[in-house]
């Protein structure tokens, strides 16, 4: 970072350390629009509902100027799917081991070591998963933690799942996000897709109050902004300053 910010003039860089949710906190102390960036696979990477509510709580913090620009692999391709974390030299598992060998030494203990524990794939269809198993193939122990595995227990590590438009619009709907559009990356079947919020707007003479339709029913959350001569027309379809519409 500190290499970063002096080649900007009005753009400020910020390391956060933490949570998805102290960096949702954070978010909501900036006063200005923000364009939320999830590009690789991120939000909307789990089971339907699980994905939706989690997307649910960032729609819900996100005020009338905000978008948020989502990206997730469509790769439905069983066999792409396996290649992509299966390679000849064994990437993946070299990784997952290697942070293991690295928990040694930040608990100060090696309680991990290679031949105790292996390291599988496992590949589902409905939604398209693909999630690494660490199973333990002899009694492990950690001292430090008094934590005890027996032979057979399974880790499950870097669960990735594959959603095409279809599915991610299914997401957006319940969730309370609108698709303003998507795109597909020209050398790979990875998608884009630029979100705004559902929101119902009603228009009087002195603010813009929105309520967010969250899974079919208004929430209790509105937003309040004081309206100038140049948000009186922002994003209202209609002159008249007591309309209100729905998008």
């Amino acid at each position: 970072m500190r290499q970063l910010t002096p080649n900007y003039k009005f753009v400020k860089c910020f390391g956060l350390w933490g949570t998805f949710d102290d960096a949702l906190t954070w978010s909501r102390t900036i006063p200005s629009a923000k364009c939320y960036l999830s590009l690789g696979s991120i939000f909307g990477n789990d089971y339907f509902e699980p994905a939706v509510a989690r997307l649910s709580v960032w729609a819900g913090a996100m005020s009338l100027q905000d978008r948020m620009l989502l990206g997730m692999d469509a790769r439905e391709n069983l066999k792409e799917v396996w290649d992509a974390f299966h390679d000849a030299e064994g990437l993946f598992e070299r990784f997952i081991r290697n942070g293991l060998v690295h928990a040694n030494k930040v608990l100060g203990e090696s309680w991990y070591r290679d031949e105790d524990w292996n390291v599988a794939g496992i590949l589902q269809e409905n939604p398209t998963t693909h999630r690494f198993v660490i199973t333990a193939v002899r009694d492990v122990f950690c001292e430090l933690l008094q934590l005890r595995f027996a032979a057979g227990d399974e880790i499950d590590c870097y669960e990735t799942f594959k959603y095409g438009p279809t599915s991610m619009r299914k997401q957006f709907e319940k969730a309370g996000f609108k698709e303003l559009g998507n795109w597909k990356a020209p050398s790979s079947p990875i998608c884009k897709y630029s979100l705004d919020q559902t929101a119902f707007y009603i228009f009087n003479s002195r603010t813009i109050r929105k309520t967010q339709i969250m899974k079919g029913s208004l929430t209790n959350r509105v937003d309040e902004y004081l309206l100038s001569s140049s948000t009186s027309a922002l994003d209202s379809p209609t002159t008249n300053p007591d309309a209100s519409y729905l998008e």
